[in-house]
Order: C-alpha cells, then structure tokens, then sequence
C-alpha cells in the first residue's frame, strides 16, 4: 500500500509534494481499465464508467461515472464497498482526507492493496492531492474537510473532465454539488444478544437521489457489511457465517476484581 503524507518532511514545498504523490499514483501496476478508457475527444468519454458491487447494480446501472462526481453521506461501509469494488475490479484508487474510514474496511471489501494510495492531507493542501490524483487513477475517494467554495469546484470539475474523463469522483461528507448522492437508512447491527455475542453483519437500506433520472430516489437492501466485510443482497444467504460463532469467554486474571 501506498502511504503518503502532505506533512512528510522529506517533501518541504508544495511542487515537492505534487510530485512526491504523482510517483506513487505511477507506481501502480497499469489498470486493466484503462485499456477501455476512450481516447480525448471521444463523445462517450464522460459517460464511461467504473465497475460497482453487483449489491448496489440496481442503484447504479452503469457503475460509477467517470469524469464526474458521485456524492456520499459519512457511512465508512458504503465508501469501502465502492472503493473496494472498483479495485477488486482491476481499477486503482486513492483515499484522500478519509483517515477514519479504516483501510482495513476497504481491504476486505475487496481492493488489493497494491492498488491502493492513502494521503495523509491537511486541510489546506487536499485540493493539491486530488489535482494530482484525479487523471492518474480509476477511483478518488475524498472528504471535503468543510463547505467547498465554488471556485474549487470548478476547479476539480475541469480536472476530471481532462484526463480523458479516467476517474470517477466521491465526495464524502455532503458538502459538494454531486448530479447523484448515496446515503445509508435505517442500519441494523445483529448478532448481539442481551449482553453477549458478536456483531455478525448489518442490514441496511442505501438509497440513490440527486437530479434526472434520480429525481425519484432508487432504495436498495443491503448487507454492508456481511460477515467478511463484503456487501451483498439481503436475500443473499452467503452474507451470515456458516454455524454458530463462538461465544466470548473471560480471560482469567482479566475479569473484574473480587470482592473482598
């Protein structure tokens, strides 16, 4: 995995930092993706897309449009299903200013480390890592570290359509103007009893609004994540461990102390 930190001494000035990130996003294997990204110029570029999990196929037909934004609410599993599919699929990714997302939520949805960049961003310079990224590889995943002015919007806009449309956007958090936005209801946890057990999956609705054909809200009913951290249909059998899990027993000398 690629870890870069825009606090890195090693990079002291911002040309340094741009291109500290630009070598990472060139050491990764080449995407088998972009063998089909269109050639500039090519009128279907914008609509080209990144492949998403089958679980979330009725929501998102096409997959993820590169070349454009897809918004997200704050839901850590949703962010790494899509993050996750899309590198499981071949692509390659980044997470920017999205530490608290847990890297090991994204590994076991699916993406292969090696495909995977992770930048350590102040809130200042995550403008400067996205620039970087956006064009180089198939996924940016980011968080906005508050209200986007409009002229970063524009900014980023202009970036994704060059490139040659490569990369689809997602915006964490709700505060950038996105045609689509996905957001998770009414999650469920089981696996808990009255004070014993352990969490097993959870259930949810994810449901896709915004403008056009998402006008009217598309809902679908999920497991994220499953037991192996995958997400999968509610009716899809495979998301609860085969047999009972074991129970939590007392280590001894690690319980509470005795009553004198």
């Amino acid at each position: 995995m690629h870890l870069e930190s825009l606090f890195d001494k090693r990079h002291e000035g911002v040309a340094e930092r741009r291109v500290a990130l630009a070598d990472a996003a060139a050491r990764l294997s080449p995407s088998v993706l972009e063998a089909h990204t269109p050639m500039p110029g090519d009128p279907v570029a914008a609509a080209y897309t990144v492949p998403v999990p089958e679980a979330l196929g009725a929501l998102l037909p096409s997959g993820l449009r590169r070349g454009a934004v897809t918004g997200l609410d704050d839901d850590g599993y949703l962010a790494a299903a899509l993050v996750g599919g899309a590198v499981a699929a071949g692509g390659s990714a980044a997470l920017i200013g999205v530490g608290d997302l847990g890297v090991e939520a994204v590994l076991a949805a699916g993406a292969d480390p090696e495909r995977l960049i992770v930048v350590d961003a102040p809130a200042q310079a995550w403008v400067d890592a996205a620039e970087v990224l956006i064009g180089a590889l198939d996924v940016v995943l980011l968080r906005p570290p508050g209200a986007v002015p409009d002229a970063v919007v524009r900014r980023i806009t202009a970036r994704l359509r060059r490139g040659q449309a490569r990369t689809a956007l997602l915006a964490a958090g709700g505060s950038w103007p996105a045609p689509v936005r996905l957001r998770v209801a009414g999650p469920q946890w089981i696996g808990l009893a009255d004070g014993h057990g352990q969490l097993a999956a959870r259930r949810a609705a994810v449901i896709a609004e915004g403008r056009g054909t998402y006008g009217r809200p598309r809902t679908a009913r999920v497991w994220l994540p499953t037991f192996d951290g995958s997400i999968r249909e509610l009716t899809d059998t495979r998301a609860l461990p085969e047999g009972p899990r074991p129970r939590l027993e007392l280590v001894p000398g690690l319980g509470p102390p005795a009553a004198a």
